[in-house]
């Protein structure tokens, strides 16, 4: 699930960061804020506006190509796609307006080995 073709691949670990390194803990520290004593609510405004401005970027990229790193599968969609789902579960308004990403969402989560992964712990 890493592209073959040097030039794809060399575009692939950018993506492949920020869905690992920045989305999802940016999605991490609002459920930490949140599920804290006493929530900070500017710390929380700052995390649940750094998630959305990293679901526009991925909604727009997401628009032009049919998976996160292009026209394959990579472990770049495995890494975003859980992310995408626990904000969906956790806190659906943060996760809404975004019908790319809603839409490799689904194809992303009707893979058969996606659906058992995404059961893992459950």
């Amino acid at each position: 699930f890493i592209p073959a073709d040097p030039a794809e691949r060399a575009a692939f670990w950018p993506v492949l960061m920020n869905a690992s390194t920045d989305v999802g803990p940016a999605l991490s520290a609002v459920f930490t804020i949140v599920r804290s004593d006493d929530p900070h609510s500017p710390s929380l405004g700052l995390f649940e506006a750094k998630f959305k401005n990293h679901m526009t970027v991925w909604d727009k990229m997401l628009g032009n190509r049919r998976y996160c790193a292009g026209d394959e599968v990579t472990i770049a969609d495995f890494s975003l796609y859980p992310v995408f789902v626990r904000c969906q579960q956790v806190t659906p308004a943060l996760g809404e307006g975004f019908p790319n990403v809603d839409r490799w969402a689904g194809e992303i989560g009707a893979r058969p080995a996606v659906a058992r992964g995404m059961k893992f712990g459950t």
